[in-house]
């Protein structure tokens, strides 16, 4: 049985991972994660959430290890 991919807005995936709007649009700009475009502009599935997650994830843990 196929399920139906969630589609997510730039906002609604920055307020899931409670990350900065800018930092969805930025991660997105780099290609970190993959944008679609759909009807209400670029939209993100799970799979991009979890990789935002990520993303941001390591790269504040890579800022605290260079500080100390």
């Amino acid at each position: 049985m196929a399920t139906a991919a969630r589609a997510y807005t730039p906002a609604e995936a920055a307020a899931l991972n409670e990350i900065a709007l800018k930092s969805v649009h930025n991660a997105i700009d780099k290609r970190i994660i993959e944008a679609h475009f759909g009807r209400e502009g670029r939209e993100l599935f799970d799979e991009d959430l979890l990789r935002l997650k990520l993303w941001y994830g390591v790269g504040s843990i890579r800022h605290k290890l260079s500080a100390d």
